[in-house]
């Protein structure tokens, strides 16, 4: 995972645009009341500048970009929804715009763990702000703002049930994301009572600041979004884990003295009936090599690992593995042995 300090290195200078078009946007500050392209179009350059900044980060259709997809798409439906608020008598079609972005800012996030408790708070203050903003609203509107309502603090809900500070479970990363959450709700709050509830001083300058703010933590979040992917895969509970890695071990495999053979493997994997995937078989030469098993006299064994070919396509045949003694480096657990089905 990366840190805050290397985010500073590496990740700094890809986030300058971002605050110069951000800059930019605050020198000419053009009012809300005097729509034009302009303010349009300068409204809208931070988050381009994000937009950059993600796909700097990569981009694929591979899995491991899934995350860093969906938050792409909420950014570009956010640009669209920026221009389109610049008009009044576009409102709706903004708020729709946004909707869409909430919807692909879900689906980011995800739902594990789901975290009731922060899912109780967060829909009680939808309600409220129901509560309060309907009675000043009008036509379609009126069924609009209860909508969005509830799916932008289902956003807040999932960004921040993301982080489980008590298990110790999260990132600096997971953290921005659940600010960005927060904040793209306060900015939407105070646009919403400025707008049928009170008039809020400087209003403008302030949903502008927490907007800003919000899109930066979402966007932020896909920096380590390949490595918590990849280290998701090393979590599995299939045969990955130490304690199973330990289980398969054993039996007459444990007290050989001599590499096993091609028969062994075959007759180990028929007895645990586990055949490891490609996507996990690296995860599990890590955890089998600080794992192996101990005979009586001493003697340890590791797996052997028939892993994916260079060349990126799915073997052919099905991967095993079996014990083998202890190599000297990690490396040399590339010792193949090939188990065709026949």
């Amino acid at each position: 995972m990366a840190t805050p300090k290397q985010v500073v290195k590496s990740v700094g200078p890809k986030l300058v645009p971002f605050f110069k078009t951000v800059a930019i946007y605050f020198v000419l500050f053009i009012p809300s009341d005097q729509p034009s392209l302009l303010a349009a179009g300068i409204k809208c350059l931070p988050i381009l500048s994000l937009i950059a900044f993600v796909l700097l980060h990569g981009m694929s259709l591979g899995e491991e970009y899934a995350y860093s997809r969906r938050v792409l798409l909420g950014l570009v439906m956010s640009v669209v929804g920026d221009a389109l608020l610049v008009w009044d008598e576009l409102f709706i079609h903004g708020l729709v715009a946004f909707l869409f972005a909430q919807v692909l800012y879900i689906s980011a996030f995800g739902f594990r763990p789901f975290n009731v408790y922060v899912a109780a708070v967060t829909y009680s203050l939808a309600a409220l702000g129901i509560y309060l903003l309907l009675p000043g609203t009008s036509g379609v509107v009126s069924m609009g703002l209860p909508l969005y309502t509830v799916v932008l603090m289902t956003m807040v809900w999932r960004a921040v049930a993301r982080v489980q500070l008590f298990q110790e479970l999260w990132t600096w990363t997971k953290l921005c994301s659940c600010l960005g959450g927060v904040l793209f709700a306060v900015s939407d709050g105070i646009i919403g009572f400025n707008t049928y509830c009170c008039t809020i001083p400087h209003s403008q300058a302030v949903i502008m600041v927490t907007y800003y703010a919000a899109q930066l933590g979402i966007s932020l979040s896909v920096v380590d979004s390949k490595a918590s992917y990849l280290d998701s895969l090393r979590t599995t509970t299939h045969p990955t884990t130490p304690t199973t890695a330990r289980a398969m071990f054993t039996g007459p495999l444990r007290n050989r003295h001599t590499t096993p053979t091609k028969a062994d493997c075959l007759n180990s994997l028929q007895s645990h009936h586990t055949m490891p995937t490609t996507s996990n078989l690296h995860s599990l030469a890590s955890s089998c090599y600080s794992n192996g098993n101990t005979s009586t006299d001493g003697e340890t064994y590791y797996p052997c690992l028939q892993l994916p070919s260079h060349s990126g396509n799915s073997c052919s045949e099905r991967e095993s593995y079996c014990p083998c003694p202890q190599p000297s480096s990690p490396s040399l657990l590339t010792h193949r042995f090939t188990s065709k089905n026949k």
